[in-house]
């Protein structure tokens, strides 16, 4: 499993049961539990789209691809979320 997968993964497991969304570890992948948690409004569309942008990044730092200066600048710009 790819490195920004698991992480997504582990995050999405916590936050899932901190706020009490149903999971099924066989099926549900990290991108499919951000999913869940938006649509029982445990994080925002914004959040989920952050939460997006940043395993798109990591993706293809781990395969070697180069990331810019502004790939990383536009994530931490769009990291002022709101709630």
């Amino acid at each position: 499993m790819k490195i920004n997968n698991t992480l997504t993964l582990i995050i999405s497991k916590n936050l899932a049961k901190r706020f009490g969304v149903s999971i099924d570890p066989k099926r549900d992948s990290g991108i499919r539990l951000l999913r869940k948690l938006v649509e029982e409004d445990a994080i925002s569309d914004d959040q989920f789209q952050l939460a997006v942008k940043i395993m798109n990044v990591c993706n293809k730092a781990v395969h070697g691809e180069h990331v810019s200066y502004e790939q990383a600048l536009s994530i931490i710009d769009s990291a002022d979320v709101r709630r």
